[in-house]
């Protein structure tokens, strides 16, 4: 069933792990949703090759907007959305992989818990200024996930993408951020 009667024009920007799982998603189930991949970029062009489709890579991030996207979904480096973040957003919405990416006075700590064996605990804490009250909003998720010791991302990190990437697709083609 589709998401609604034109497709969505989805660009994935990173082909890690992440990247190749939702690019083989948008690949097979994609047209049936109502998605249309239509490009891929990565940092190393290298990887794409034999991969993706020659006409889906995308060899200047600075060309997207050629591609017409209606939402750009980030797995790559932080550094790729401080500097194409603005220029993303001119074109698409923006499914962010981390909520650290890009923004001003983030705090970030990593804590390696050894008792963990089979899983990756991600905690998230984001809080605003003061407002004309004097109150802040604060927001804190928690999201445990299965994985294999020493691996980068879980299991279940593949299956929250993608449905993060579904979810996004039924929102109104503007720019805006969202974070997975």
């Amino acid at each position: 069933m589709a998401l609604d009667r034109v497709p969505r024009r989805v660009g994935v920007v990173g082909y890690g792990r992440l990247g190749q799982s939702l690019v083989s998603h948008l690949l097979t189930q994609g047209p049936e949703l109502g998605l249309e991949l239509v490009f891929v970029w990565n940092r190393d062009p290298g990887r794409l090759a034999g991969k993706v489709p020659p006409s889906l890579q995308l060899q200047n991030l600075a060309d997207l907007g050629e591609r017409h996207p209606d939402l750009v979904v980030e797995v790559a480096h932080p550094k790729i959305i401080q500097e194409s973040g603005a220029q993303i957003l001119r074109h698409a919405n923006l499914l962010l992989a981390a909520p650290s990416l890009g923004f001003d006075r983030v705090i970030g700590v990593l804590v390696a818990d050894r008792s963990l064996t089979d899983m990756h605990v991600v905690d998230v804490e984001l809080s605003g200024p003061p407002g004309p009250t004097g109150r802040s909003f604060a927001v804190h998720t928690h999201r445990e996930n299965p994985a294999e010791p020493g691996a980068v991302t879980g299991s279940a990190t593949v299956t929250a993408f993608w449905r993060s990437l579904l979810g996004c697709s039924q929102l109104p083609s503007r720019p805006g951020i969202h974070i997975c």
